[in-house]
């Protein structure tokens, strides 16, 4: 997969990452959050993000306790959040 032009879909924008933004207090937290999905966005196939069952995921966000859980849509090239928090 090439990492160029792919999007954050907007349904989970709007139905988990924004949602965790507003209720994280800490502007550290959600700087690092914001930092490493947008990483994730620019390079969303590299191996240290990849599954075996195609379902990409890290326990932590690095420098937090935050994890996430996500899907890659290769077709429509969004990365599509099920979880943040």
């Amino acid at each position: 997969m090439s990492s160029v032009t792919w999007t954050l879909e907007p349904d989970a924008e709007r139905e988990y990452l924004l949602p965790w933004l507003l209720s994280e207090p800490d502007p550290v937290v959600r700087e690092c959050v914001l930092r490493f999905l947008a990483d994730m966005l620019r390079d969303p196939d590299r191996p240290s993000l990849m599954s075996e069952t195609g379902v990409y995921s890290i326990a932590a966000v690095p420098g937090t306790e935050v994890g996430m859980i996500w899907v890659l849509d290769a077709v429509s090239r969004q990365l599509v959040l099920a979880h943040v928090g």
